[in-house]
């Protein structure tokens, strides 16, 4: 960050996965670390944002690798079940998105954790099928784009919550 901080210019990229975001059993540890990373990620960027240095998270969903590494899967198919989009994602969109977000383009996002998942996270992984209009469950500090405007959706995976008006704030 050294050189990114003397010419006022930087992009950084952490990546996590959905474990930090659902949690399981016996697998408190893992969730730890990876929400340490979003945390971390969030402090640099408040710190470094007058500097034009932008940090965000990447958390990939379910990818499939399966053409690429066949030798992974023996045994089992990999599914697309939970993804509402009825797919798993591509390596290429996820590479997009990080593209995206080192660009121009995405010059005014800092902070932000991105899920490239299909929209996992907006049905219930708590055992509800499907979340009820207008709430979305879980996700840490997930971003909703919504006909209204942009909102910060809470974090707590054993309940859902009505969505919020994100409002600027500096952390």
């Amino acid at each position: 960050i050294e050189s990114m901080v003397h010419h006022n210019y930087g992009r950084v990229l952490f990546f996590t996965g959905e474990g930090a975001f659902v949690g399981g059993a016996g697998r408190a540890h893992v969730s730890a670390a990876k929400m340490g990373l979003v945390g971390f990620a969030r402090g640099l960027a408040s710190e470094f944002a007058a500097k034009n240095i932008l940090v965000n998270v990447v958390s990939p969903g379910i990818i499939d690798t399966m053409r690429a590494n066949p030798e992974w899967y023996q045994g089992h198919v990999p599914n697309a079940k939970g993804i509402p989009l009825g797919r798993q994602g591509k390596v290429e969109e996820i590479a997009a998105t990080c593209l995206f977000l080192v660009s121009d383009d995405g010059g005014f996002i800092t902070g932000q954790t991105i899920h490239v998942n299909g929209g996992k996270f907006t049905v219930g992984f708590c055992g509800a099928s499907r979340a009820p209009r207008g709430v979305v469950v879980g996700g840490s500090y997930s971003v909703a784009a919504t006909s209204s405007a942009l909102r910060r959706i809470p974090a707590d995976p054993r309940r859902t919550q009505k969505l919020r008006p994100l409002h600027p704030r500096r952390v």
